[in-house]
């Protein structure tokens, strides 16, 4: 089984928990902290891959870190990810849930590539576009990220979907136009 189905499973169980619960903010806060933790800090996202420690010690390191910081329904979370061997997953699970959670309080996720660091007032106007085409959001998080081999322009993505005004993509559409002329004859 892939890893994003493995992910989609468990997040979706920890989601569908959590409103049971209602501790959905609550878990929602401390699974991004997890996931946080995980992505900054090599040696506990190597600890959680490895195949040659044993799921005791993981389970005694994470207790270590988390044991009375997180609520009882993540720890009993994170003992039976351990305990069916599923810890390598635990970030892209924490990934899978915070993306769960947005989708279930209608928060949408975009990312906005540049050439160049942009002003929020054409950040505000991104958003602002993203909410007018798409369905069911009340609000959009974007994600900047600065990217000079674009030229100009941007990239936006959201929504499986890509919206390309980037100078370098414009540029290659050119020269493939040029190349694939066929009024032109060739010697």
């Amino acid at each position: 089984m892939s890893a994003s189905r493995i992910a989609g499973r468990y997040a979706k169980s920890l989601l569908d928990l959590a409103i049971e619960q209602n501790l959905l903010d609550e878990v929602y806060n401390q699974v991004a902290s997890l996931k946080k933790d995980i992505s900054g800090s090599r040696d506990l996202s190597l600890l959680l891959k490895s195949p040659i420690i044993s799921s005791d010690k993981k389970q005694a390191c994470l207790d270590g870190l988390y044991k009375g910081k997180v609520n009882g329904l993540l720890q009993k979370f994170i003992e039976i990810i351990v305990s069916k061997k599923r810890e390598p997953y635990l970030s892209d699970i924490s990934d899978a849930f915070v993306s769960l959670y947005n989708k279930h309080k209608g928060v949408g996720e975009a990312t906005l590539i540049t050439a160049s660091e942009v002003s929020d007032d054409l950040v505000q106007k991104i958003k602002g576009f993203v909410m007018a085409n798409a369905k069911g959001i009340n609000t959009v998080q974007i994600t900047k990220k600065v990217d000079p081999s674009i030229i100009g322009g941007f990239v936006l993505q959201f929504n499986d979907q890509q919206y390309d005004s980037s100078i370098a993509t414009k540029l290659k559409n050119i020269s493939k136009n040029f190349s694939d002329n066929k009024h032109i004859k060739q010697f």
